[in-house]
């Protein structure tokens, strides 16, 4: 199980790496008479369409895990979640009731190396 979850970043990577072959694919079918992009108002709107639709689609599912990590941080009574791996924090604004996505401060990579080291440790 753990190998699966250190990969999903990875299919997330791929996902991405598709949508620009997807583009490139879009444009390919749309050359003018000498071979270069046919950039009309009416191709670019139409690629504006197809991406605002793929865009609905991820903020749908961004909208609902955020809606579900804000719902276990309040019932866990946690202000902030540290990836570490990923260099980010996520902070909770209760007040709010909002998710703040930044990089980790000097501090918290004290602590994660800190962490890191007494595990080490004690491991032996």
């Amino acid at each position: 199980m753990s190998r699966r979850v250190k990969d999903l970043p990875k299919h997330f990577v791929k996902a991405k790496v598709e949508v620009d072959k997807l583009m490139n694919l879009y444009w390919s079918n749309k050359l003018n008479s000498s071979g270069k992009r046919d950039e009309t108002i009416e191709n670019v709107a139409l690629l504006y369409i197809m991406l605002q639709e793929l865009s609905q689609f991820t903020e749908h599912h961004f909208f609902n895990q955020g809606n579900q990590l804000l719902e276990m941080m309040d019932q866990l009574k946690q202000d902030k979640v540290t990836l570490a791996e990923y260099g980010k924090t996520i902070d909770f604004d209760k007040e709010a009731n909002w998710l703040y996505i930044r990089d980790m401060d000097s501090s918290e990579w004290k602590s994660y190396d800190e962490e890191c080291n007494n595990k080490f440790l004690n491991k032996e």
